[in-house]
Order: structure tokens, then sequence, then C-alpha cells
């Protein structure tokens, strides 16, 4: 992560816009000073974004843009047949492409898709932090090293996660899969 956000400092010129964990990292690892940093929240972060939601079957688009942020997360239960996907800076950050959010069929659960770059190696501290972190332990995820792409699949179990609820948008379960992610990450390094 700490080679992701010197790359982000060096490109950006000027001052940086940065969440308040990067910004608290981008400070404690003396990257860049408190004046050239500016406090932004998660729905400001993912303007840019790319926000799709589509059809789980086909994988054929229904509709983009970042209205659908806005709807309960109850949605992916009333609307089992879609997910959306969202791809953000933010997340290329923290080693994640994308991200998609769904109604798992089998388990009636919300869940999280994403494929995590971190070298194999790191596969114990992931799966012990993931182990004590969300609600079911092993039970809350499951992750598979891909070889082929050289990163980790994971899915994780947003019920079991700490402050999950069916009332909160789709925008703040991105943010708490981000703020998950982004804990894994400084937790390992």
């Amino acid at each position: 992560m700490k080679k992701k956000m010197i790359e982000w400092v060096d490109r950006v010129e000027g001052t940086i816009e940065a969440l308040p964990e990067e910004m608290e990292y981008l400070l404690q690892n003396d990257l860049k000073s408190p004046e050239g940093l500016t406090i932004i929240d998660f729905k400001t972060a993912l303007s840019q974004a790319v926000v799709e939601r589509c059809d789980k079957e086909t994988e054929e688009l229904i509709a983009d843009g970042h209205a659908i942020l806005d709807e309960p997360v109850r949605y992916l239960k009333e609307n089992p047949e879609h997910f959306v996907y969202l791809e953000a800076e933010c997340f290329e950050r923290v080693g994640v492409d994308g991200i998609s959010l769904e109604m798992n069929d089998v388990f009636h659960t919300y869940g999280a898709l994403l494929g995590l770059k971190l070298q194999k190696k790191f596969g114990p501290e992931i799966k012990e932090i993931l182990g004590e972190t969300l609600a079911n332990g092993e039970d809350s995820y499951e992750l598979l090293f891909n070889g082929e792409d050289g990163l980790w699949d994971l899915n994780l179990t947003l019920n079991d996660m700490r402050g999950f609820s069916e009332e909160a948008t789709l925008l703040e379960m991105y943010e708490m899969v981000y703020q998950f992610i982004f804990f894994l990450r400084f937790t390992i390094e």
C-alpha cells in the first residue's frame, strides 16, 4: 500500500484530496505535509467512479450512473438478479480494481466480491485478520488465490461486518468495504 500511496503523492501536483484514512496514513508515514492535504468525504472521492448495475446471469449492463448508490442495500434483496459494480481510484490505492455488491442466491446474505492485489505469501495474515474481524469468522468470507491473475479473490459477507444495516445506502456499504480493506492492508503492512 505504501508504494501506491507514494505513487499517488508523486503524481498529484498541488493539494491532495484524501479520505480520512488516507490522510492519516500519509501524515503518519511522512509522505505529505498537512498543508498539502484536503480531507474529502467518500461520496466526493467517487465523483469520477464507474458505477454499473448489471444482470447477474448475463453480466449485461442494465444502467450506469451514481444514482443507484443512494438506494438502500435491501435493493439487492428486492432485485436479486442484479449486482452493482463500482470502480474508483481510491480502491486502486488499496490494491482493488473494483467491487461488486450482490445478494448471495444460496445463503441469502449480502456479499462484496473483489480481487485483492496482495502476494500469495500474505494468505495466512489475510485469513487471520478476516477471521478475527468478521462476526462469523471463517464462515464470513471466501478467499482463494488466483495464480492466473496474481490476486486474491475475496467474497465478504456484508451481514457479518460491524456496522452493517439493510437500511444503509449502497454508498455507505461501499465505504464500509473500502475502510475494511484499508484496515486489512494497513494491518498487513
